[in-house]
């Protein structure tokens, strides 16, 4: 069983996950995040390098954490990217990140990637994931295997 609620962002939270970000990312803007969240949520899903923004929340809907994942088109095949990738909690950071990467990794599965790329974070990753080809040369942290998730 899940401890976290972890799912595309709705347009509730998306002012509450800016605190999130500005913790990672301080210079963006509170209307820039909002314009971004919202284009996000209008796109079409099959759009060319679609963006998802993925938010983990607790039990009271406090969001713990937050990432930004596009699909990443490689001479090796797809990958789901991951530029922003923010955590906060006080009490359960690891499960928290634990459960967030296991719907990264299943999320990836799902959309055909046969890897989920972790950026090294790093507070240039906003500006440079809105780049044309971002995922060229982009700082990997981490490479893990997509993997869908086991029925409960």
């Amino acid at each position: 069983m899940e401890a976290y609620e972890i799912g595309h962002i709705a347009p509730d939270q998306i002012d509450r996950a800016y605190a999130l970000l500005r913790l990672a990312h301080p210079a963006v803007q509170p209307a820039a995040w909002r314009r971004y969240a919202l284009d996000v949520l209008d796109r079409p899903a099959g759009q060319a390098r679609h963006r998802q923004i993925i938010v983990a929340a607790n039990s009271l809907g406090y969001i713990q954490g937050l990432s930004v994942a596009f699909i990443a088109e490689l001479a090796s095949g797809k990958a789901l990217d991951v530029p922003v990738l923010i955590v906060v909690s006080a009490a359960d950071e690891h499960g928290v990140r634990r459960e967030l990467l296991a719907h990264l990794a299943a999320r990836a599965a799902g959309l055909g990637c046969s890897q989920l790329r972790l950026w090294i974070q790093s507070s240039g990753n906003w500006h440079r994931h809105q780049l044309p080809d971002p995922a060229h040369d982009a700082p990997i942290d981490l490479l893990i295997p997509a993997a869908r998730q086991a029925d409960d």
